[in-house]
């Protein structure tokens, strides 16, 4: 099979004796690379001690007391509607140590 000179990565795989090697350079790697970090979770401030309960519950009465409106989605996941325009946003817990965690967004 022949492959256009563009398509170098392409070649190089083909071109293995297996076929199915990996080239050494692949064309948008590092920019998949920085936008698998830009989804990483991002911080609110909002942080609590788990003494007893489940974390939600805890995440719970943190937004009561904030007035920040929350809701369990259609998967069963806890979100929160923290800029208060309407757009409920998936919360995850960050560990920082011992029982405190701080609420962040995924």
């Amino acid at each position: 099979m022949r492959c256009l000179p563009e398509h170098k990565a392409v070649t190089a795989a083909l071109n293995s004796p297996l076929g199915c090697e990996r080239p050494a350079e692949m064309p948008g790697l590092e920019q998949n690379k920085r936008k698998m970090e830009d989804t990483k979770m991002r911080n609110t401030g909002l942080k609590f001690t788990w003494e007893n309960g489940s974390k939600n519950s805890n995440a719970i009465n943190i937004f009561k007391e904030n007035g920040i409106n929350w809701e369990y989605n259609h998967f069963g996941n806890l979100t929160a509607d923290f800029y208060g325009i309407g757009i409920f946003e998936k919360v995850d817990y960050k560990h920082l140590e011992n029982d405190d965690f701080e609420i962040c967004i995924v």
